[in-house]
């Protein structure tokens, strides 16, 4: 009797995997931007040229369109809506992103005394008589 045994991570020959470059307005690459699909734990960061790539088989069994977001730190977040349909042609399996640089909410700068000041601060407060 003679057993096979499959191997559960390997690739199927007909998965279905985005892939492209994600790069900033000026078309420099953005390095370790991150790429999942809304609603999973599925996704992946791009490598540093900007490229990504990421198999949505089991996504496009399950809910056949799924949200792609994007998003990268100082950057605006996009998402783009995929059916499946739109994938079946593997030339649309190309997307290349352009993220707008993100708007500033606001920031702010905190000062602190010198050392030597908060330490003097510190033992007058010690020895200071109480009233």
């Amino acid at each position: 009797m003679k057993e096979t045994i499959t191997n559960k991570n390997a690739v199927k020959k007909d998965s279905i995997y985005i892939s492209g470059k994600l790069t900033d307005m000026e078309a420099y690459p953005l390095p370790y931007a991150n790429v999942f699909i809304k609603g999973t734990r599925t996704g992946t960061t791009s490598d540093f040229d900007g490229n990504y790539r990421l198999n949505v088989t089991k996504e496009l069994d399950s809910l056949k369109n799924i949200t792609l977001v994007y998003s990268n730190i100082g950057y605006e977040t996009t998402e783009l809506n995929i059916d499946d349909e739109l994938l079946q042609n593997k030339k649309n399996r190309i997307i290349n992103v352009e993220f707008n640089h993100g708007e500033i909410i606001a920031f702010t700068v905190i000062e602190r005394a010198p050392f030597h000041k908060r330490v003097w601060n510190g033992l007058k407060s010690i020895f200071r008589k109480k009233k």
